[in-house]
């Protein structure tokens, strides 16, 4: 039905298009490029609908696959639909005239189409069904997750019937309810919009964060298909020839656990806790890994600048460091570059020294760090999911983030001020104090060796 409804919007403006509603003053671009990064910044709400998916991954199969192409998808078909509806109804109405909160509505009732109230009523009334759904299906899962972490009091109960969480799933509810009766429908978008840039940036942050870490990070990746060259893909070693069938058959898997999704999983610690295997003869169900240096490239593989010869292709301290404060500084020389486009952008244009130093110095700082960035040695953990191009994509979400942010009103930002304020206080007083990641330092990490008839466990 939603479906059906933006066809008629669609199909509907196209038979009034005016070419008009585009070239007489204003004209199509009133507010130049930074009415468009604030309209977009606003607008972002719109493709929060991906934390859905994000959190189903542990009931998709092969979410290594599926997740990331699932993401390109939806954001793809939702911008190709909102891109049709505005050209269909800009072309079709005076844009400056479409100042309504019903406007659509408003602007075909205008055209002579008897009705549209009614059609787009029900368009509205599935459209928040849909999103409600979509709320309660993520934002449980979501406060779970925290909890499990124990970043949030247990307080919630699991349904011995069906496995719901009753109170992570009817509380966020009542909260959206209470908002929706007192706050006005803009400040929930543009706080939604501003929750939403500021946690992908941070995301985009973290990935930097770890890819130039020098410790093992999370789970990484086995290789399903055997022939590969590349087997069991660390930070330190990569063997070869592990688990051939065709040369170790009958070899038991030792330290493999195989999932029902298909792949391998490990979870690996950083190298100075790796346990040392005791001494035992060898037989039919052990034997020596010849492991061999991974001599994969450790810089940006997709870029145009690799580690020189010399230089050692693994993360450290040191290297670590570097990138993390290059991040820092980058970060503040996005903030500059965004003060300086987006409110002194008449000094600028006019010429004004301080101005004009402030932009060139910004730009040559960003292009710099990002060189910095990418000259240090990236962890080589075969994860199972790895954003491609770093540090390229996290930079550019990042610095475009920062910008929409930066358009976004004060009122915003004072909400969101208030909203974060009361999240830290939930966690400096409960969630730094019970984290589980305090105690893993101190967890012992069993190794297994599995044979066909047996599991037994080395410590």
């Amino acid at each position: 039905m939603n479906g059906l409804v933006i066809i008629c919007i669609i199909c509907v403006g196209i038979f009034h298009v005016r070419h008009e509603n585009w070239t007489d003053p204003p004209g199509f671009f009133p507010f130049g490029l930074t009415g468009i990064i604030a309209g977009a910044g606003t607008l972002f709400c719109i493709f929060t609908g991906i934390d859905s998916m994000c959190s189903s991954s542990e009931e998709t199969r092969e979410p290594i696959k599926t997740v990331p192409r699932a993401i390109i998808t939806s954001n793809i078909l939702t911008f190709v639909i909102i891109l049709c509806v505005t050209l269909a109804v800009t072309l079709s109405y005076p844009w400056y005239n479409l100042q309504d909160s019903i406007a659509i509505p408003t602007a075909y009732q205008d055209k002579g189409v008897n009705g549209s109230f009614y059609v787009f009523a029900i368009g509205g009334l599935l459209g928040l069904t849909a999103a409600l759904i979509s709320s309660i299906h993520g934002i449980p899962r979501l406060l779970f997750s925290m909890k499990m972490d124990r970043l949030l009091y247990p307080c919630c109960l699991l349904n011995p019937d069906t496995g719901g969480v009753l109170k992570l799933t009817i509380f966020p509810l009542l909260i959206a309810c209470i908002l929706s009766m007192f706050v006005t429908l803009n400040m929930l978008i543009q706080m939604l919009a501003l929750g939403s840039l500021v946690s992908y940036t941070c995301v985009a942050v973290c990935v930097l964060h770890v890819r130039y870490q020098p410790i093992h990070v999370g789970l990484f990746q086995e290789y399903e298909d055997l022939n590969e060259d590349k087997y069991f893909q660390s930070t330190d070693f990569v063997y070869p020839t592990l688990f051939n069938p065709k040369t170790n058959n009958g070899l038991s898997k030792t330290f493999i656990e195989k999932s029902e999704i298909g792949f391998y999983n490990r979870l690996s610690k950083d190298t100075k806790h790796q346990l040392i295997m005791p001494d035992k003869p060898r037989d039919s169900t052990y034997h020596k890994m010849d492991s061999v240096i991974n001599d994969t490239p450790s810089g940006s593989q997709s870029s145009l600048f690799q580690i020189p010869p010399g230089v050692a292709i693994e993360p450290s301290n040191a290297t670590s460091m570097t990138s993390s404060i290059a991040l820092i500084v980058f970060i503040i020389a996005t903030t500059v570059f965004s003060f300086i486009v987006i409110f002194a952008s008449n000094s600028l244009f006019t010429g004004s020294w301080w101005a004009t130093a402030c932009f060139l110095i910004s730009v040559i700082t960003l292009i710099v760090t990002t060189i910095v960035i990418v000259k240090q040695p990236q962890n080589q953990t075969s994860l199972l999911f790895k954003t491609p191009y770093v540090p390229f994509v996290p930079l550019l979400v990042i610095f475009i983030n920062m910008l929409m942010m930066s358009l976004l009103s004060y009122k915003a930002w004072l909400r969101f001020s208030i909203w974060l304020f009361l999240g830290l206080i939930v966690y400096f007083i409960y969630g730094i104090r019970h984290s589980t990641e305090i105690e893993i330092d101190d967890q012992e990490v069993v190794l297994y060796e599995i044979t066909d008839q047996e599991r037994t466990p080395i410590k």
